[in-house]
């Protein structure tokens, strides 16, 4: 038997699919998720699948939160806008603590965000749990 990937791999996972799906593909059925998670080795869990399609639906409305709060959004590198959305989102989805989101999003951000963008990912992702609780 496999393993399940841990709730952090499958956010990862999420991440890459949520970047990759925007930025290469335009397309976001899951035909192209299946497709994009193998071209990178990645298994697709439901959770992952689940966060990718509410990720990709809420960005519209995630990315008006996000400049809200920006002085200068456009200077807000695109993986980090995907990164505090996702975050968003799974703050919505409610299977974890907001803390535990939050702190694994801003590990994620020190991972693959620009160099301080952690810091902008814990003031969005707290206002957003403040906001929506």
């Amino acid at each position: 038997m496999i393993p399940v990937p841990t709730r952090r791999n499958q956010r990862e996972n999420a991440l890459k699919l949520n970047y990759a799906l925007q930025i290469f593909s335009g397309s976001f059925d899951e035909p192209h998720i299946q497709r994009t998670a193998s071209q990178f080795g990645m298994e697709v869990t439901e959770f992952t699948r689940e966060l990718v399609q509410i990720s990709l639906q809420a960005h519209p409305a995630c990315g008006q939160l996000i400049e809200s709060l920006a002085k200068n959004d456009d200077m807000i590198a695109y993986l980090d806008r995907i990164l505090m959305i996702q975050g968003m989102c799974e703050l919505s989805m409610k299977h974890s603590p907001a803390q535990t989101v939050i702190n694994e999003y801003i590990e994620l951000a020190k991972l693959y965000g620009a160099e301080n963008s952690f810091r902008f990912v814990n003031v969005v992702l707290n206002q957003y749990k403040e906001d929506h609780p």
